[in-house]
């Protein structure tokens, strides 16, 4: 594969991204959502994730968008201010040629240089390459939620991770 650059996301991204987030969505548990992101509901989401103090990333090979990664607003309860959580997906067919990796990394250098403190990850329990993921960056996995989501007509089980960025 040729080298692949991450930058910060603009508009023009925007179906790249949601191209590989609907497949997710649509194919497979490791995305949590139920609906694809379609119609006006793509503008907002992208307004939603490209916000100074949570930015979204795109990792591009060969001016085609192969992953995205953001952070998000962890809770809205003023005291969590200073933690966000991580996103990554990676076109399926890029998998495991170091993009989540690469992409991750920079979210970890962004969340520093905003002033992040905490950064929490999500992971269904039966996503190993997830968990994979996020212990070689650092992050430790804080436990396992029993049946908070339901997808696919069963509950599913999230396993939490944590990294401390001061």
């Amino acid at each position: 594969m040729d080298e692949v650059e991450i930058l910060l996301a603009t508009k023009s991204d925007l179906d790249g991204v949601l191209e590989i987030f609907n497949h997710e969505i649509v194919s497979d548990i490791m995305a949590w959502d139920i609906e694809p992101i379609e119609g006006p509901d793509r503008e907002q989401w992208f307004e939603v994730r490209s916000q100074p103090e949570y930015p979204l990333l795109v990792a591009e090979a060969n001016s085609e968008i192969v992953g995205w990664a953001s952070l998000s607003r962890w809770a809205h309860h003023g005291a969590y201010e200073r933690t966000a959580e991580t996103s990554v997906y990676v076109r399926r067919t890029e998998q495991g040629k170091g993009i989540g990796l690469s992409l991750l990394f920079q979210l970890i250098k962004e969340g520093q240089n905003i002033g992040h403190h905490v950064l929490i990850a999500r992971s269904d329990t039966s996503n190993e390459a997830s968990r994979r993921l996020h212990l070689r960056a650092g992050f430790t996995s804080v436990g396992v939620m029993h049946q908070v989501g339901f997808k696919s007509g069963r509950f599913l089980d999230a396993e939490l991770f944590e990294l401390l960025l001061d």
